[in-house]
């Protein structure tokens, strides 16, 4: 549930959303609030309880000022497990409102579709997500797993045929499996996506990150910037976009200001700090290398919690 509240409220531009890779440290009982507001560069924090029971859930939520303490909102939802996209649609409106965020008629939209009606597709799915987001040893083939497992129970989840794209972008560099094999089934996975659903940003990273690689910079960048107009808070199109097509076009200035966006949207990640310390050293910033020891000592701390983000190389 937490991704799912996460995502909806990151296609809101006039929010500043953390990702998950970040708040994940934080899962369970919260410790010191204003720490934990500093480490993630926020102001108010969202907490919650998920209990499920059978065919029923009761969903606790409260959206607390970090600082002060304060209590800005708080519900308790008790309802039917395949009620779960409603509630969890009605949580993210709310939140915006209550922190007054300016909706377009497209945000509002898009924060109350559904994406799947299967919520066995929706488990697998969030399951694949995670895994992909772990980066190392056997995860990307798990997480392949799981997002076709998401797609054989709904065959029209275009978010699942999204992860599985970037699934397979990902899956020659963790793995020994063959590039061309696995580019061509990334690209068939995000295009199935986009006819399902032509506003699924996941999508059109993945098809930014298959024009980079064909060097095509211009249908890269235009991908890129799909993705950040539909998601504004998703901080690996901003980290793509700037360690790719902009660096790769001399656009040092850009790249460094869409590195520090992605850093900022997910501060605890390794390999998202990393890459913004590859694009200052790129960019002749020298003297600024302390971003790759940040990146790298951030990676040993996830390696040895066990939490999620820890990649390898660059750009991925």
């Amino acid at each position: 549930m937490q991704d799912e509240i996460l995502t909806r409220l990151a296609k809101v531009a006039d929010l500043k959303v953390i990702a998950r890779t970040s708040t994940q440290k934080f899962k369970g009982a919260p410790e010191n609030l204003p720490d934990i507001a500093k480490q993630l560069g926020v102001l108010n924090i969202l907490e919650g309880s998920v209990q499920k029971a059978n065919d029923q859930v009761r969903v606790n939520v409260q959206l607390v000022n970090a600082m002060t303490n304060a209590h800005l909102w708080a519900e308790i939802y008790d309802r039917k497990l395949t009620d779960i996209f409603a509630v969890e649609s009605d949580i993210a409106k709310t939140i915006a409102d209550t922190l007054q965020a300016k909706l377009t008629g497209s945000e509002k939209q898009m924060m109350a579709s559904q994406p799947t009606t299967d919520t066995t597709a929706y488990e697998f799915y969030h399951k694949g997500r995670s895994l992909w987001e772990k980066r190392t040893g056997d995860n990307i083939p798990k997480a392949i797993e799981f997002y076709g497992q998401a797609i054989g129970r709904d065959p029209n989840y275009a978010l699942a045929y999204a992860g599985l794209a970037n699934a397979y972008v990902l899956l020659p560099y963790y793995t020994g499996a063959g590039r061309g094999d696995s580019l061509a089934k990334a690209k068939e996975a995000a295009l199935k996506a986009l006819q399902l659903d032509p506003n699924v940003a996941e999508a059109h990273v993945a098809l930014g990150k298959l024009n980079f690689f064909h060097m095509d910079l211009a249908g890269s960048m235009r991908e890129y910037q799909r993705a950040i107009e539909l998601k504004p808070n998703y901080a690996t199109a901003h980290q793509w976009f700037g360690n790719d097509s902009l660096v790769s076009s001399g656009r040092f200035d850009e790249a460094i200001a869409e590195g520090k966006r992605a850093v900022e949207l997910d501060p605890l990640s390794p390999i998202i700090n990393a890459d913004l310390g590859i694009t200052l050293y790129l960019a002749r910033r020298y003297g600024r290398d302390c971003r790759i020891r940040k990146g790298k000592a951030i990676k040993r701390r996830f390696l040895r919690d066990g939490s999620p983000g820890s990649g390898q190389g660059s750009g991925w």
